[in-house]
């Protein structure tokens, strides 16, 4: 009798405990859970500091009611806890399409930023002076451009510059 119980011990150890013991992890899963030295150099090339050149516009002062061109750049802001890119170009989207014609306007009375559309985790400013505004179709452009050139893993953030005295430009954040 001791006999058979030692090898049904032994059988269940061989049969259960060992293939347990030696089954491989996902490495996978566990890969996207950490933030890998690659993904750490992808992310030093995508967010330069540097600003990057976009274009020229040309915008009109209101106080002056006179047009000038303004030049624009963008700095890549992205970082694991930047919004989606998903929804990033959704509020993009909406932006182009629903709120085309209208003005995103800076309404916060102090200078600072002031969110004038969000959804989801993603969510658009505008910063600077007081009543600075840009046209939203302007703003959606934006957005998709930040989706497009500073996209890391899925996520992407990012600023955009415009050079026209006072220090305006538009981010794409979390809310």
């Amino acid at each position: 009798m001791f006999i058979f119980k030692i090898i049904v011990l032994l059988v269940s150890f061989f049969s259960f405990v060992l293939p347990a013991l030696t089954y491989p992890l996902d490495a996978e899963a566990e890969s996207e859970a950490l933030i890998t030295t690659e993904d750490l150099a992808a992310l030093a090339i995508i967010n330069d500091p540097t600003p990057k050149f976009f274009a020229n516009i040309t915008i009109t002062n209101e106080t002056t009611m006179k047009n000038m061109t303004a030049q624009v750049t963008y700095v890549c802001d992205t970082t694991s806890g930047s919004p989606s890119v998903h929804w990033l170009r959704e509020i993009s989207g909406e932006l182009r399409g629903l709120l085309k014609h209208g003005k995103c306007r800076q309404n916060s009375d102090i200078r600072m930023c002031y969110t004038f559309i969000h959804a989801g985790n993603a969510a658009a400013s505008i910063c600077g002076n007081y009543g600075k505004w840009v046209p939203c179709d302007y703003a959606g452009y934006a957005g998709f451009w930040i989706t497009d050139y500073c996209a890391w893993n899925g996520l992407a953030g990012g600023r955009f510059l415009l050079e026209d005295g006072d220090g305006t430009w538009l981010a794409f954040h979390k809310p």
